[in-house]
């Protein structure tokens, strides 16, 4: 009897240096994956890679750092689980993989069962994180059921999602906001060769202001972007863009914002634009980029000129 006492401390205690050193193993790992994703960052900026390259890169160092272990999240202290929380939700920000989605599920019911899933989780909220998620990967049901769980949740503005069977296999499909900015209806825009320029543009940002503030006000322009532009709201985080684009579609019906959002099954309609940089315009000619002009210029005289320049190369 003594004897298995003796062995059932020893496995108990190797047990335990086992999962003390499984937590100092993943400890700090979530900090060496934020440094090397500024880095990247800042190439991204530069244009010195793409976004595809930059998610790409981003989840090969995910892997490298976390990809060898069996995670689990009961098991873990709240500092450990935190981190945990923090790499998953960098990885489902940048590569919009559900499976990170999953995986910040899984942590917060764990945190759930703590009774800290509404502190923080080094970057801010656990709550607003995932509510930020869930709008991130265009899941605004699970994004309302949690609005509705937690009230502490900074909004509670999510719109209804309409999508008509018979528009879900068309090409060029995008979300046309309702008058009252309540809900979005998957339509299929027309891309003939009468479609000219594809500006994406993110209402709340200041950049974007400038250059539609710029185009609308002048008129050759204006004239030349309510016949031929189709101007596209990226949606990756904050659906206050799209409250702000239905106030702007009210008051300008020809220049008109419609909505992206980030579905597997609509992503391969624009896959020759690269929708996670904005503001940005694109010039077609039969359908095929020839021009670009990439964010907002120096001055509001420059990017008018800019853009003149541009038109002219599709005439």
């Amino acid at each position: 009897m003594r004897s298995i006492i003796i062995i059932a401390g020893v496995l108990f205690f190797s047990g335990c240096q086992q999962s003390e050193q499984s937590q100092q193993a993943i400890a700090g790992k979530s900090t060496i994956l934020m440094n090397y994703e500024d880095a990247q960052k800042q190439k991204l900026i530069k244009s010195e890679i793409s976004s595809k390259e930059h998610s790409d890169r981003f989840e090969a160092k995910y892997n490298e750092l976390f990809g060898g272990q069996k995670l689990e999240f009961a098991k873990y202290d709240d500092k450990v689980l935190k981190e945990l929380w923090l790499a998953s939700y960098m990885m489902a920000s940048y590569t919009l993989g559900q499976k990170y989605v999953l995986q910040m599920e899984d942590i917060f019911k764990n945190l759930k069962r703590r009774g800290i899933e509404t502190g923080e989780c080094l970057e801010g909220r656990c709550l607003d994180d995932l509510f930020s998620i869930y709008l991130r990967s265009s899941d605004f049901p699970k994004a309302r059921q949690l609005a509705q769980q937690y009230p502490a949740i900074l909004t509670d503005y999510v719109p209804d999602i309409n999508e008509d069977a018979s528009v879900l296999h068309k090409p060029h499909r995008l979300y046309k906001i309702s008058l009252d900015g309540k809900s979005l209806n998957l339509i299929s825009v027309q891309m003939d060769d009468n479609k000219k320029i594809v500006a994406l543009m993110n209402p709340e940002c200041e950049f974007a202001q400038q250059a539609i503030s710029a185009i609308s006000s002048t008129p050759d322009l204006r004239d030349y972007f309510e016949k031929h532009a189709l101007i596209i709201c990226p949606v990756y985080s904050s659906v206050l863009s799209i409250a702000k684009a239905a106030e702007w579609n009210k008051k300008n019906p020809k220049l008109e914002y419609f909505v992206y959002l980030d579905k597997n099954d609509i992503r391969k309609d624009w896959k020759q634009f690269d929708l996670k940089v904005f503001t940005d315009f694109y010039f077609l000619k039969n359908n095929k980029i020839i021009y670009r002009i990439p964010g907002w210029g120096p001055t509001g005289k420059e990017f008018i000129a800019e853009m003149r320049n541009a038109i002219s190369k599709l005439k």
